[in-house]
C-alpha cells in the first residue's frame, strides 16, 4: 500500500522561512519560541511508555483480537489503524492523546504516519527516538500542542502500533486475494455447471425438438421411442427432465410412480398413458412426450426374458404405433439389458460427463 511521499521541501520551506525571519529580526521572538515551537527534544519517558504498553500481556491480547477481528470481516486498513490508535491510547498514562482531538483533527494524520514508516520499512522507526525525530520534524505543525497530543503522544502509538500495521497490512492484502480465489473458482464451478446443463439441453434439442419442428411439415419424419438420461443425482436428471417438459410443444403426460409402485402397476400405467397418446396423434398429429418415473425398472436384464421381450416390442414402435417418446432416468445404464439400449429404441445421455 503506497501513498504520495510527504513533500519534505514545503514543510522545511516553512520551517526553514521562520527560522531565517527570527535570525532576522524580521519576526521578534526568541530562540526558546523556535525550539518550542518547532523542535522538541525527545524525552526518555517516551522509551519507558513504550516498553510498558509493548510488554503488556492484555495489550498485546487485545490488539492480536482486533487485528484477527478485523481480518475476519476485512476492515479497511486506515480503520484498523485509528481502533489500534484508540486500543494503545488506552494503555498510556504518562502521554495519552486525546480522543476528540484524535478524530476530528489528527487522525487522518496519524494514518499517514504510520504509512509514511511502512513504506520507508518499519525497521527504520523502531528506534522510538527516530521515529520521534521524524514525526517531530515533519507534523510539529500538528501535534505540537500538550493539551490535546503533543508529538511525544504520538510517537508512543506509532511505536507500539507500528509492528501490527506491517502484520495487518500483509495478511489483509493475503486475505482479500484468498477472498478474490475463492470467488472466482465459486464462479468458474458455476460456469462449468451452466455450461454442462446446456450442452445436455442441447443434446434434448437435437434429439427432440429439432425432429419434433420438423416433423410438422414431413410426416416421415420419425422422434426417438425413448430418451434414457442417466447421472448419479437423481435430481440432476430430473431437472432435465422438468426443464424438457415445460419447453416442449408437444403434448405431455407424466406417469407417476415411486419405490412402492411393482412392474406390473408400472407397465400398466405406462400402456394407459400411450393409449392416450395414440388417440391424439390421430386425432391431432400431436405427438406426446410421456415422463414414466421408475421405467428403467422394466428394462433391467435381470428381469425375467417374457418381460425383457415385451419391452424389446414396445420401445421398438413407441413412436410409430403411439405417436409418444418416452423419457426415463436411471442410475446405472449398466444394469439395463444391452439389446433395448439400442439406438433405434433409445437415445441416452449421461448428464455426468
Amino acid at each position: 500500500m503506497k501513498i504520495t511521499p510527504i513533500k519534505n521541501h514545503s514543510i522545511y520551506a516553512h520551517n526553514t522561512y521562520y527560522k531565517n525571519n527570527i535570525h532576522n529580526g524580521r519576526i521578534k521572538s526568541n530562540n526558546n519560541f523556535y525550539i518550542q515551537s518547532f523542535k522538541g527534544s525527545y524525552d526518555s519517558k517516551i522509551t519507558t511508555e513504550i516498553s510498558n504498553i509493548r510488554d503488556s500481556c492484555k495489550y498485546k491480547n487485545e490488539i492480536k483480537a482486533l487485528k484477527e477481528n478485523s481480518l475476519l470481516k476485512e476492515v479497511s486498513f486506515d480503520d484498523f489503524l485509528a481502533s489500534a490508535m484508540r486500543l494503545t491510547n488506552k494503555y498510556s498514562s504518562t502521554f495519552p492523546i486525546k480522543e476528540d482531538f484524535f478524530e476530528y483533527k489528527a487522525k487522518n494524520r496519524f494514518i499517514e504516519i504510520i504509512k509514511k514508516c511502512l513504506n520507508d520499512e518499519v525497521e527504520n522507526y523502531i528506534n522510538p527516538e527516530k521515529l520521534y525525530e521524524f514525526i517531530d520534524h515533519y507534523y510539529w505543525w500538528g501535534f505540537n500542542d500538550k493539551k490535546f497530543g503533543s508529538s511525544s503522544a504520538f510517537t508512543v502509538n506509532a511505536a507500539c502500533i507500528l509492528p501490527y500495521a506491517k502484520q495487518y497490512e500483509r495478511e489483509l492484502q493475503i486475505s482479500k486475494l484468498e477472498h478474490l480465489t475463492s470467488r472466482e473458482n465459486t464462479y468458474r464451478k458455476a460456469l462449468q455447471v451452466q455450461e454442462h446443463e446446456l450442452k445436455n439441453k442441447e443434446f434434448i434439442n437435437e434429439i427432440y425438438f429439432q425432429p419434433l419442428i420438423t416433423s410438422k411439415n414431413d410426416p416421415t419424419i420419425s422422434l426417438p421411442n425413448a430418451i434414457m438420461i442417466e447421472g448419479g443425482n437423481p435430481k440432476d436428471s430430473e431437472d432435465l427432465i422438468s426443464w424438457a417438459l415445460s419447453k416442449t410443444p408437444s403434448n405431455k403426460i407424466v406417469v407417476e410412480n415411486d419405490k412402492s409402485s411393482n412392474n406390473t402397476l408400472i407397465k400398466n400405467r405406462l400402456k394407459s398413458a400411450l393409449e392416450k397418446s395414440r388417440q391424439t396423434f390421430e386425432e391431432y398429429r400431436i405427438p406426446t412426450l410421456i415422463y414414466c418415473e421408475e421405467l428403467d425398472r422394466l428394462v433391467q436384464s435381470s428381469n425375467p426374458p417374457v418381460e425383457i421381450a415385451s419391452m424389446k416390442a414396445l420401445l421398438s414402435n413407441t413412436y410409430s404405433k403411439y405417436g409418444a417418446t418416452i423419457i426415463f432416468s436411471t442410475q446405472n445404464s449398466n444394469k439395463i439389458d444391452n439389446v433395448i439400449k439400442q439406438p433405434h429404441r433409445m437415445k441416452s445421455i449421461n448428464i455426468d460427463n
